[in-house]
């Protein structure tokens, strides 16, 4: 079956239309991914962005207590004869040392027994 010489142009120029709609439509498919595929990481980026500058936001609005202030020695004796006072005070008078007895009345000298 032999094909004239019309009969052949005319299927030359069909299947290289088809061939050009071809690689027309791949190429139209490759812009529309690569647009979703640059879409979905500005959105991830942006995402991380809204994280990262909200917690340095909420940072600098933190009321966070300051940093407690030293004891005085005051406070420190106050701390220590309450400290005793709830260690010691259930133990009968036989159980202590010296050094105890001698702690508990220098508490109650300075009145926090």
């Amino acid at each position: 079956m032999d094909l004239t010489p019309e009969e052949r142009r005319r299927i030359y120029e069909e299947e290289k239309a088809r061939v050009e709609a071809q690689a027309e439509i791949k190429s139209e498919r490759r812009h529309e991914t690569g647009n979703t595929i640059a879409f979905g990481c500005l959105i991830v980026i942006g995402f991380f962005l809204v994280i990262f500058f909200g917690s340095m936001i909420s940072d600098k609005f933190d009321n966070k207590p300051t940093k407690p202030e030293p004891l005085t020695e005051e406070q420190k004796l106050q701390r220590g004869c309450a400290y005793l006072k709830a260690t010691l005070s259930n133990k009968p008078i036989s159980d202590l040392s010296i050094d105890d007895l001698q702690k508990i009345d220098y508490c109650k000298a300075k009145g926090y027994w």
